[in-house]
């Protein structure tokens, strides 16, 4: 198991479906007629790396995320192969 396996290790509609119900976007009732998604890029920190490449790693994996069906999470290793 890795550092990270306990992000992802609910299942995914348990995962979603509280994020989604607790959601209030732009006004809209999370009953009401908006759709929501939710898509997330995770990653470790290195002691050695700066802050955009740990951001672009991790958008690195909400894009996967987006692109692979959305309502997932993605983690994405370090340069180092560590999650």
């Amino acid at each position: 198991m890795t550092r990270l396996d306990h992000i992802t290790s609910l299942p995914r509609e348990v995962r979603l479906e509280t994020a989604v119900l607790f959601a209030d976007v732009d006004g809209f009732s999370p009953r009401g007629t908006a759709r929501v998604t939710l898509s997330i890029g995770v990653t470790l920190v290195t002691p050695r790396e700066n802050a955009d490449s740990v951001v672009d790693r991790a958008d690195t994996g909400m894009y996967a995320a987006k692109r692979d069906g959305r309502n997932q999470v993605v983690v994405v290793p370090t340069d180092d192969g560590e999650t």
